[in-house]
């Protein structure tokens, strides 16, 4: 297992994680350099009205850095199992103010509790593993992952 660095076992303890559980990774380009994709080649998206297309790019660049965590140190990638009920899948999630320029709020949050389905609101490819990772994620890259939730511009 390779050795973690200092700037990461410092962040771990700001963010009250283990870095046992967390893989390594600082930044959406090393998130890009992990699994060998090009930062700077973004898929095709320029017959997609501009209003969507900044969106649209941080979605995949974040769907990227999801994987790159969700990859093991010897390339195996957890995929989450909508079929298994008893398999825990962690999402991120904010407590949003209002204001005017995000006139939404806490109208972005919302408790439902059925027994006989399963539901999620987040897409499986923005789920992380455990708990740890989505809390490092959701607080390292919180700028970039609530703009694709929230869509600021």
């Amino acid at each position: 297992m390779k050795k973690k660095s200092k700037k990461f076992l410092q962040l771990c303890k700001k963010y009250n994680v283990n870095p046992d559980e967390v893989r390594e990774v600082l930044s959406v380009k090393q998130a890009f350099k992990l699994l060998n994709l090009d930062l700077f080649k973004m898929p095709g998206v320029s017959k997609i009205p501009k209003r969507f297309r900044l969106w649209l790019e941080w979605l995949y660049k974040m769907a990227v850095v999801t994987e790159a965590f969700n990859t093991d140190e010897n390339g195996k990638l957890w995929i989450p199992n909508y079929n298994d009920s008893s398999e825990y899948k962690y999402e991120i999630w904010w407590d949003v103010k209002a204001d005017k320029k995000h006139p939404s709020g806490s109208g972005l949050s919302y408790d439902v509790f059925v027994c006989w389905v399963t539901a999620s609101d987040v897409p499986a490819r923005l789920c992380f593993k455990n708990r740890d990772t989505a809390i490092f994620v959701g607080k390292h890259f919180a700028k970039e992952f609530k703009f694709v939730q929230l869509h600021f511009e």
